[in-house]
C-alpha cells in the first residue's frame, strides 16, 4: 500500500477515520438503545422536517464510511499517476469526516 508509506496522506487519512469512529461511538452512546422518532432535520420557519430513528444517524457515519474507503481506494490507484488528486482525495475525506461529525453534533443537539 503506497498511501500508508506517504505520512501526509497517512495522517489525513487516520485522521479521518478516527472522526468517523468518534462520531460513531457518540451516536452510539446517545441514540444506542433505539427509542421513539429522532428530529433530523430542523428548519428556522417551517419547524421539523424530517423525522427519523437511530438507525437513520447511523446510516449517515456509515455512509461517510463508504465514501471515505472509496477515496482511500482511488488515491491509492492514482498515487503515481497524479499524485496531487491523491492528496485531493484523503482532504475530501477529512473534509467529509468533519462535516459528518458536525451534522451527528447537531442531531444530538437537537434531539
Amino acid at each position: 500500500m503506497v498511501v500508508w508509506k506517504n505520512p501526509i496522506l497517512r495522517s489525513v487519512f487516520l485522521g479521518s477515520l478516527g472522526l468517523f469512529l468518534l462520531s460513531l461511538l457518540w451516536a452510539f452512546i446517545k441514540f444506542g438503545k433505539g427509542g421513539g422518532k429522532l428530529i433530523v432535520h430542523y428548519d428556522v420557519l417551517k419547524s421539523v422536517n424530517l423525522w427519523g430513528i437511530s438507525r437513520d444517524v447511523f446510516g449517515i457515519v456509515v455512509f461517510g464510511l463508504t465514501l471515505g474507503l472509496m477515496n482511500f481506494f482511488l488515491s491509492e490507484a492514482v498515487f503515481f499517476r497524479e499524485r496531487i488528486l491523491s492528496y485531493i482525495f484523503a482532504l475530501s475525506t477529512l473534509f467529509l469526516s468533519l462535516i459528518i461529525f458536525i451534522s451527528i453534533a447537531v442531531i444530538i443537539s437537537v434531539n
